[in-house]
């Protein structure tokens, strides 16, 4: 995750959401470790997790990756804390007008994992401003302007059915929220810029968890679908997050 400014990128994350934080943070004691997934093990400092603090690193997690002509595949691994330890292998595969980024979890721990993931997707079109990006999403998902952002938005951001319409550009780093309706929604997000004539449209295998959160800044737009991955000890799970990319797309 970047720590400043607005990078382009798939920057993604595990388990930032408070109260339970990453496993085993709950049971640490403070100065203890606890297990972060795509990092290692961490120091509890604090009762409450909050993603942004930098935890020192117990043990970092070992990650080799191996190249080929259409893909990159990583594989971390972490012998964890307390019963948590995975396996992680992450593999991008390209494949024009897309790619693709599959993944599987292996619990190689005594305790069951139970994960939320995201990707930052960082995404920029040129040189545009906000101004004339729209969201596109399921219709049955109700999207609202997240606090404190309200007063910032007023007035900037369209809220229709299906979709976001930024009709002004944005002065500061906002947040929307979108909420799916139930379990089985399809967890699809189209970004475009008409003025581009450019659309990347995001496809995740699992349904969404409880929201996706959508950062906004003057110049970029960041779409960020939640999902929860349960993995009992011994086994294995299994999604992927799909970009297709289009040009030459008009409004509709």
């Amino acid at each position: 995750r970047p720590v400043e400014g607005d990078m382009p990128g798939l920057a993604m994350e595990f388990d930032i959401v408070p109260p339970d934080g990453p496993p085993g943070f709950r049971e640490a004691g403070e100065g203890q470790g606890f297990l972060k997934l795509g990092v290692g093990v961490l120091r509890k400092q604090g009762d409450l997790y909050r993603f942004g603090r930098p935890y020192p690193v117990l043990e970092r997690a070992r990650t080799t990756v191996e190249w080929s002509r259409d893909r990159a595949v990583y594989v971390q691994e972490s012998g964890g804390i307390h019963g948590y330890a995975y396996r992680l292998t992450a593999a991008l595969i390209v494949s024009a007008p897309e790619f693709e980024v599959r993944y599987e979890l292996t619990n190689t721990g005594s305790r069951a994992l139970r994960t939320q993931q995201y990707h930052h997707n960082f995404l920029r079109f040129g040189e545009a401003r906000t101004e004339g990006y729209v969201l596109e999403f399921p219709p049955s998902m109700r999207a609202e302007i997240a606090a404190p952002s309200t007063d910032a938005l007023k007035g900037l951001v369209e809220l229709q059915a299906g979709r976001l319409v930024f009709v002004s550009p944005v002065p500061r780093t906002s947040m929307l929220r979108l909420y799916p309706a139930g379990p089985g929604e399809l967890n699809k997000l189209t970004v475009r810029h008409d003025g581009q004539g450019q659309a990347l449209s995001i496809t995740t295998s699992l349904p969404p968890g409880d929201r996706v959160d959508v950062f906004v800044t003057d110049r970029s737009i960041s779409p960020e679908q939640f999902i929860v991955v349960q993995v009992e000890p011994g086994h294995a799970a299994a999604w992927a997050r799909r970009y297709h990319f289009d040009t030459g797309r008009s409004g509709g």
